[in-house]
């Protein structure tokens, strides 16, 4: 496999919620490597999934609700383990995090043609 450069530029977005846009950026059939984009105040339904997540919130904050409620904020690292229920509520300003989904999420594959 050779190195992978995708520009954010044309990446567009997938939008499960009203306020929150995803927009897988590069992957390979191990990981995946998303940036979600959460308007203030807009809720991530909650919902679990059989992949590894880890994540970095490079902009503003967010709470986490679902099994357990924890808030997010710029700098911080996260974990959530495979079938752990999550959702999210944005904070008082927009948040930007980097998720990353091990193995890659097939769902986001079929959506995109650059993946």
């Amino acid at each position: 496999m050779a190195l992978t450069v995708q520009p954010s530029a044309i990446v567009e977005a997938y939008e499960p919620d009203e306020g929150i846009e995803l927009r897988p950026l590069v992957s390979s059939d191990e990981l995946m490597v998303v940036r979600v984009d959460i308007a203030p105040g807009a809720t991530l339904r909650v919902h679990d999934h059989p992949h590894e997540q880890a994540g970095y919130v490079a902009e503003g904050s967010f709470t986490f609700t679902g099994d357990e409620e924890r808030t997010v904020e710029r700098g911080d690292g996260y974990y959530v383990p495979p079938g752990h229920e999550h959702g999210v509520i944005g904070g008082d300003e927009p948040a930007v995090a980097i998720d990353v989904f091990t193995p890659a999420r097939e769902e986001y594959r079929e959506r995109f043609d650059h993946l």
